[in-house]
């Protein structure tokens, strides 16, 4: 059973139905994946969201299993962080968390945005919208 933790790209072409997402979230679901967000996740998507929608939208995420960012995350992102940069690779603090939580998981991270995962250790899925 794949569990797939989806970024905020994943989860703004899910609500808005872009391209083939639907279809290709639906078919990892149908053969046993989960699919699940994360506080990152969750908070960046909703920061993009009007407030008239805003109730509708939070009960849309709610229905995804829901991952702590757990100490070991927050370690592992905060390593993630250090090691890029030391290689001269600039990265987010959201990005360092979502990887590191999708590694402590055993998850794919799904995203339209590989670039801002660099990790080695991370396992990757692009939703092409």
């Amino acid at each position: 059973m794949d569990r797939l933790l989806l970024d905020t790209t994943a989860l703004i072409d899910l609500s808005k139905n872009s391209g083939n997402v639907l279809t290709t979230l639906n078919a990892l679901v149908a053969s046993g994946g989960i699919l699940g967000v994360c506080a990152v996740s969750v908070a960046e998507f909703l920061a993009g969201v009007p407030v008239p929608h805003r109730g509708r939208c939070e009960r849309w995420v709610a229905d995804f299993d829901y991952w702590d960012i757990t100490r070991e995350a927050a370690v592992l992102a905060g390593v993630f962080h250090y090691d890029l940069a030391r290689q001269g690779r600039a990265l987010h603090i959201p990005d360092a968390l979502m990887a590191a939580t999708a590694v402590t998981t055993n998850s794919t991270l799904v995203t339209d945005n590989v670039k801002d995962y660099p990790m080695a250790d991370l396992r990757l899925l692009r939703l092409g919208s």
